[in-house]
């Protein structure tokens, strides 16, 4: 799984920023290309253009001409989706006098562009934003599950109201829901969409859904949409799910399977095969339980890693990610040097108004590219995610970024043939331009 989600959820509400090492102290990659940051770069159109742009050409002269232009036009896009999460946040204050923070609610929005299948990304744009939109506006929201702006903020004014009345500490009531991309390729969408309410006590609450998409159509997919053999697919994860909880080979499961017994392990596996409680990675075919439905709250989530190879004639290959052939370079270039080459700017990212520019070039394969926000604690972890890309190939993305303080808060991430690459994009102290440092 690309991120714990357990771990990001918690972590997101308890780790301080403060003690932290000076960025000189940290290794630099060699050859690192730098970008003036006053350097302005001309923005391109935030819409990525669907085809290439008209252009004079003479009459083809011999036959060979006619089928190399034919080859051209024809030749695959140099990037996958592209997928932008927005993050909003709000926060309202004490009814009495609008000094004392009551509520914080924030949520990420998510934009889908494809080149290849146009439709499909603006169908599963329209999904996740109705999504977002029961969640801000809480339609479904219940007295036993409070969700939605106005829910949450009358909530807090009752907590607020008895703090009031009676003293003690103010319980600050706060909900967000984060996105993460996991893949998107040419065949299949996921995403997995984390969410966290507090409304005082001990502890807030959890939960993750993954949400699933054929890449192609649009549509979400289910169990039955990945294999000709349902039955046997069924058969196949469950009888893995129990090998898993039965070796236990470094007793994870001990803990996480607290709150049932053996017998029952058989039916509280079949029901993870359910809509939203379960996803394919680049590891396998993963299946994860709600909380409480396994084990105690201190345990988590319980996660059931299936290997690809363990499938092997029940997942049909399309969902089965293809590994990058070929390693992958990203270094900053200059505007001028990407016309030279005839490399394409496909999309930007902008964090922030009014932010320094630069242009990040993928030289090669590069799979399941991400921008990143970021946050140190001993080293540096992704703390949102801003952009995701499942392949760039020989193309370039635009970033527009504020650097608010002396750490850098954005990551470059991508994968290829030699496995996973971190980059901290951040400000050089000798000369104030733009660097790429590796995250080690």
């Amino acid at each position: 799984m690309k991120y714990s989600r357990t771990i990001l959820i918690l972590l997101i509400f308890t780790v301080l920023l403060s003690g932290c090492s000076a960025l000189e102290n940290m290794p630099k990659p060699p050859k690192v290309t730098t970008v003036p940051a006053e350097t302005e770069i001309p923005l391109p159109s935030p819409t990525v253009s669907t085809a290439p742009q008209e252009t004079a050409v003479s009459e083809p002269e011999t036959e060979e001409l006619t089928h190399e232009q034919t080859e051209i036009e024809n030749a695959a896009p140099s990037h996958g989706m592209l997928i932008h999460v927005n993050r909003t946040e709000k926060e309202a204050f004490d009814p009495a006098e609008g000094t004392k923070r009551i509520l914080s609610f924030s949520w990420d929005s998510v934009r889908v562009d494809s080149t290849e299948n146009p439709t499909a990304a603006a169908r599963i744009t329209e999904e996740l934003a109705a999504l977002q939109d029961a969640w801000y506006t809480g339609n479904g929201s219940s007295e036993y599950d409070i969700y939605g702006y106005n829910d949450m903020l009358a909530a807090a004014e009752d907590n607020y109201s008895v703090f009031r009345d009676y003293g003690g500490e103010l319980a600050e009531c706060s909900a967000t829901r984060y996105v993460t991309v996991l893949r998107a390729d040419e065949e299949i969408c996921i995403f997995l969409v984390d969410t966290y309410v507090f409304l005082g006590g001990v502890h807030g609450s959890y939960a993750t859904e993954a949400i699933c998409f054929d890449a192609k159509t649009g549509a979400r997919l289910t169990i039955s949409s990945l294999t000709a053999d349902e039955q046997g697919l069924r058969t196949a994860l469950l009888q893995e799910m129990l090998h898993l909880a039965e070796e236990d080979a470094d007793g994870y499961y001990t803990d996480q399977l607290s709150l049932i017994e053996p017998s029952e392990y058989e039916t509280a596996f079949s029901a993870l095969m359910r809509d939203g409680s379960w996803y394919l990675d680049e590891d396998g075919f993963h299946l994860f339980s709600d909380l409480y439905e396994l084990g105690p709250y201190a345990t988590g989530i319980t996660d059931f890693l299936i290997p690809y190879d363990r499938l092997t004639g029940l997942l049909d290959a399309r969902w089965i990610p293809k590994a990058a052939e070929t390693t992958a370079a990203a270094r900053l270039m200059q505007l001028e040097e990407l016309t030279e080459n005839g490399i394409e700017i496909v999309d930007r990212v902008a964090v922030g108004d009014g932010g320094e520019a630069c242009l990040i070039a993928f030289e090669g394969d590069a799979r399941n590219v991400e921008i990143c926000s970021a946050y140190f604690a001993d080293r540096f972890y992704p703390d949102g995610e801003m952009f995701f890309c499942g392949q760039m190939r020989d193309c370039a993305l635009q970033l527009s970024l504020l650097f608010p303080g002396d750490m850098p808060e954005t990551m470059l991430r991508y994968r290829d043939a030699a496995g996973e690459h971190e980059y901290m994009i951040t400000l050089s102290g000798k000369d104030g331009s733009i660097i790429l440092v590796e995250n080690r």
